[in-house]
């Protein structure tokens, strides 16, 4: 069981206490509705709310303390008070995890971040393995899992750094201290304030910029080729496994840099995988999916038979993979099959899964509900439209889309299209198309669509 160290806790905060702890901090929540008996209250001020006025509810839900910035008179609870109740939780996680005896791997990329974690944990091994909970991903979520981190228990920690801005992943890398990083791929998201796919990728390199030194990253052909990639794993010494989309000597192998590729057979729903290189070759069977998805399994897998995990033993867990809750997922109802994914959309995973699905359903009648792709910034149109002219449609296919657009992209869209097509502000505007639909559907959309409704 973890304990927290009251003079540890203050000195890696630079905070006071203002009473001595009664009973050991076990852990850490910043919702008194979830906080566990001997947990720190982490007192955080939002715009809907202020942590600092639920101190008496966390008292009352056994709470051992309170991390705040101005201390609350009148309770009987410790506090510790600090400048920065953020950069407390930071630096008592970056701490904790130095701490550490087993092995944390991060993850991050412009998709299949949450599906790569939930495999790598599987193949690893559930019961010794901590991995992040749901998407719980961004500056909060890293630090309250990095926290639960326990040498007695877990021989690995597997962390999703999530980012949509500049300067998150610099916070979120520094925590992590990553042993093996994992990028699933760059693609164009968040563009809205990472401007352009060289800024997705400066970001996305700061987790191995700031992973431990000699280090290993785990990478594709493309996302190793972007020159913030290459400068992170110089600055790390970082030794690097690249999957390869041509020949095995298209990537210059050296003493850190070793390359590999995959070859991949398709039949009755099953995908057979040859993974090779110069100094091994294995195979596995693994289910149907996109080549997006398929590209991720592959690193992953790479990853366990890199720490030891028999072929075996992966094998088997492979064969009880299923993905996430609507997160690539085939849902059958009365009258339609639908594949739905809407927990992520951006140019590089829609397309992905628009080439699977077309690929799935060739010559059959096609329903597709295409959710906004959010956070691509000015170039959201023409991304946008670009998707729509790529549809590999059929007469009878039918598209809509679900979002808020303006005129001039409904006349663009119009005239790619035809009369037939039309946009959706809400999403419950889509629900008597999908309902009377007879055939197959797809749904993907950014989380905003909530196309996840239409099933319900």
């Amino acid at each position: 069981m973890l304990c927290f160290n009251e003079s540890e806790l203050a000195d890696w905060t630079d905070g006071t206490w203002t009473t001595p702890l009664a009973t050991p901090v076990k852990g850490f929540c910043n919702d008194t509705r979830t906080l566990n008996k001997g947990d720190l209250f982490v007192a955080f001020r939002t715009e809907n709310r202020d942590g600092h006025d639920f101190l008496f509810e966390a008292k009352q839900s056994g709470a051992a303390a309170a991390l705040v910035e101005v201390v609350q008179e009148g309770i009987d609870l410790p506090q510790l008070q600090v400048k920065n109740v953020l950069k407390a939780l930071q630096s008592i996680a970056k701490n904790h995890r130095s701490q550490f005896d087993g092995i944390v791997i991060g993850i991050t990329g412009s998709c299949g971040k949450t599906s790569s974690k939930d495999l790598l944990a599987s193949l690893l091994g559930e019961e010794i393995s901590l991995k992040t909970e749901k998407n719980l991903n961004n500056e909060i979520g890293v630090a309250l899992t990095l926290l639960k981190l326990d040498s007695k228990v877990h021989q690995y920690g597997i962390v999703e750094a999530g980012i949509s801005k500049a300067g998150e992943m610099d916070s979120l890398s520094k925590m992590i201290q990553a042993d093996l990083v994992l990028i699933t791929n760059i693609g164009s998201s968040h563009l809205e304030n990472l401007e352009n796919i060289e800024g997705v990728a400066r970001e996305k390199s700061l987790l191995i910029t700031n992973s431990k030194l000699k280090s290993r990253a785990y990478l594709n052909e493309n996302t190793h080729g972007f020159s913030s990639i290459q400068k992170g794993i110089s600055s790390a010494q970082a030794k690097v496994s690249i999957l390869s989309d041509s020949k095995l000597d298209a990537i210059k192998t050296t003493n850190y840099k070793r390359s590999y590729i995959a070859k991949t057979e398709t039949a009755e729903q099953r995908v057979r995988l040859i993974m090779e290189s110069h100094s091994f070759s294995v195979n596995f069977v693994i289910p149907e999916m996109t080549s997006g998805m398929i590209q991720n399994f592959i690193q992953v897998i790479k990853i366990s038979l890199d720490l030891g995990i028999e072929k075996n033993s992966i094998q088997k867990r492979l064969n009880s993979w299923k993905p996430s809750h609507h997160r690539g997922e085939w849902v059958s109802l009365k009258n339609q099959e639908v594949y739905i994914d809407c927990y992520n959309a951006n140019p590089l995973s829609m397309l992905d899964a628009v080439h699977y699905f077309d690929q799935k359903t060739q010559g059959k009648d096609r329903l597709f509900l295409l959710g906004k792709m959010e956070e691509l910034g000015e170039d959201s149109d023409p991304f946008h439209l670009k998707l729509l002219g790529s549809l590999n449609l059929r007469s009878k296919d039918s598209v809509k889309m679900v979002g808020h657009f303006d005129q001039e992209f409904q006349e663009k869209a119009n005239a790619i299209m035809g009369p037939s097509f039309c946009i959706y502000p809400e999403v419950q505007g889509a629900s008597e198309t999908f309902d009377n639909w007879r055939g197959f559907v797809f749904l993907k959309g950014s989380r905003n669509a909530q196309l996840e409704k239409l099933l319900s």
